[in-house]
């Protein structure tokens, strides 16, 4: 059972249209028939066969599996109440409002739908949109892995944004692989030019119970030594105001981040977390 003569090997170049054919509304050109529409955020109408959903969801499949359920209607395109009443009973599951674009919801069916590999080439903001649909449907192992795998990629460049979701979403293996993908330098933004503010900024997005693991992970025994710090320095001329940064040293106590990193990673996924916050 599919969609409209529906063919595999085009899955891809539409999935990675910067601007789909779907986009505005109404129904989608390859998404016509079944008995379940799914509605994006930007009103796009995609009718899929739940069967179909449920070879890959597990959620789906719970539905499925539901005794004495009352045959559903095909709807066609030209019905204006998607809830139809069947033998009298509202259908209530014939259609679903999905929290995403249309694009990320043909990519969603794509990985349904489509052949055993799929890649996917959607944006940060898309991936991670993409991967809780595919989270709250229970989607099977392979399907999340292609977006765990995508999501992995784009975070190679923002491992941080990368910790962040994970604190949110409270799943210490992704916070572990995030913190593996940095190291002291890009941990603390040591090289960037506000690199303080920057950091509080990062820090203060954590959830506190992970704000408190990380500090207590990351940071070896205190030390004494010396630490150059940037300064701004004025001065003035007879005629104007001048500005410039300045390095200066002093002799203080440091705490000072542990010399392997991956240590860090290591001890963040341990189960001695304290529950309490």
């Amino acid at each position: 059972m599919s969609g409209d003569n529906f063919d595999h090997t085009t899955v891809k170049s539409n999935v990675f249209s910067d601007n789909p054919p779907c986009a505005g509304a109404g129904f989608h050109p390859q998404y016509k028939t079944g008995n379940l529409h799914i509605m994006s955020c930007d009103k796009v109408d995609f009718t899929v066969f739940r069967e179909l959903l449920a070879d890959k969801s597990g959620l789906f499949k719970d539905m499925e599996d539901l005794p004495e359920r009352k045959p559903d209607i095909c709807t066609t395109l030209q019905d204006e109440n998607i809830s139809e009443k069947v033998n009298g009973i509202v259908n209530t599951m014939s259609k679903i409002d999905v929290d995403a674009n249309a694009k990320v919801v043909e990519t969603f069916l794509a990985l349904i739908y489509g052949p055993k590999y799929v890649q996917i080439d959607t944006s940060w903001e898309d991936t991670k949109t993409l991967y809780d649909i595919c989270e709250l449907y229970d989607c099977n192992e392979k399907i999340m892995e292609v977006v765990k795998d995508r999501l992995y990629l784009l975070a190679n460049e923002r491992p941080w944004d990368l910790l962040i979701w994970a604190s949110h979403k409270d799943d210490r293996s992704m916070g572990a692989d995030a913190l593996r993908k940095m190291n002291a330098d890009s941990f603390s933004m040591a090289k960037t030019a506000y690199h303080v503010e920057e950091f509080q900024g990062k820090m203060e997005q954590l959830k506190r119970a992970w704000k408190l693991r990380i500090l207590e992970t990351c940071f070896d025994q205190p030390a004494y030594g010396t630490i150059t710090r940037r300064e701004r320095y004025d001065w003035r001329s007879r005629s104007k105001m001048y500005s410039a940064p300045r390095e200066v040293q002093s002799e203080e106590t440091l705490l000072p981040f542990k010399k392997r990193w991956g240590e860090v990673a290591v001890a963040f996924a341990s189960d001695d977390w304290f529950e309490g916050s």
